[in-house]
């Protein structure tokens, strides 16, 4: 039997019964519009994409319905249709294309007004928090064209003004954390020397990820003008401690626990995290390539160099 039938048997009242309906059926074609994603990404098919006939239903199963803003089933099908019209037709994983794709989706087609103010302070937030200045300036553009909602307008231009202390050249918030002897080191006892932060977590597995990387990053670099300094956002600093012992890791190791301005000043909302810092403890970029980016060599090696 039907899971709308079931409903139907059950005698409830009928809002409730039509409500649960749409959730069970956002539940069910929610997930549709990754069908692409999942293609390219899952399956390894690059060059895969779907339909036009694919891309003509989606809106046709995901309606612009304002009375279901508060069931999450609905927000995340919202967010996955989006999602597919940022992905499509794109050749290369481009995140600001991509971003910029679903903006202007939302500009274009969404007509509800709430859930356009939804959409947009959504995607956008969420990339300026892991992306912090990069185009910066068109993404506040398109946000202040299509929100309306004020509450959300301020949060958003109060996030973008932390970044914009972000930027280069900028001073950098300074830290005082303990290291594993309980001394605590300050970003003003590294004064002239480059340094290369990591925010991680013991927890984080994306983070273990990169820490071989690290490592080969610190046997390179050692004796050069360049410090490398980790600092753990983990709770229990026991946990902490007992890894940095066991596996003996490299580097400036300190404690940083979870509410450490520093890592509030550089609005860190994922791990792992990396920042890179001049001689005179000005920041150089806020968003720092992984250890496992070749680019992280290149622009260490430039600055080495110097």
């Amino acid at each position: 039997m039907r899971l709308s039938s079931i409903l139907d048997s059950m005698h409830f009242e009928a809002s409730f019964v039509d409500k649960e309906k749409k959730r069970i059926h956002y539940l069910v074609y929610g997930y549709l519009p990754r069908y692409p994603a999942y293609q390219k990404y899952q399956l390894q098919r690059q060059g895969y994409e779907a339909s036009e006939k694919f891309y003509t239903c989606l809106p046709q199963l995901i309606l612009e319905e304002e009375e279901l803003m508060d069931m999450p089933e609905y927000q995340t099908a919202l967010q996955n249709l989006v999602q597919a019209f940022g992905l499509k037709g794109l050749q290369e994983q481009d995140e600001w294309m991509y971003l910029k794709k679903q903006m202007e989706y939302i500009e274009r087609q969404v007509k509800n007004q709430t859930i356009k103010d939804f959409l947009m302070d959504r995607i956008t937030t969420r990339y300026v928090e892991r992306k912090g200045t990069d185009h910066l300036e068109e993404i506040i553009r398109f946000y202040h064209d299509n929100v309306s909602a004020l509450e959300k307008r301020q949060k958003f231009d109060d996030l973008c003004q932390k970044w914009v202390t972000l930027v280069k050249g900028q001073p950098s918030p300074v830290f005082a954390c303990q290291n594993i002897e309980g001394k605590e080191v300050c970003l003003t006892d590294l004064a002239g020397k480059y340094i290369y932060i990591d925010i991680w977590a013991t927890w984080c597995r994306p983070c273990r990820a990169e820490q071989p990387y690290l490592e080969q990053l610190i046997r390179k670099y050692e004796g050069k003008n360049i410090v490398f300094v980790s600092i753990s956002t983990d709770r229990d600093r026991k946990v902490w401690e007992k890894l940095v012992k066991m596996e003996e890791l490299k580097g400036i190791q300190l404690y940083g626990g979870k509410g450490n301005s520093f890592i509030e000043a550089f609005v860190v909302r994922n791990i792992p995290r990396f920042i890179l810092l001049d001689r005179e403890g000005k920041i150089i970029e806020a968003d720092m390539t992984r250890p496992s980016n070749p680019r992280t060599i290149e622009v260490l090696d430039s600055l080495v160099s110097l």
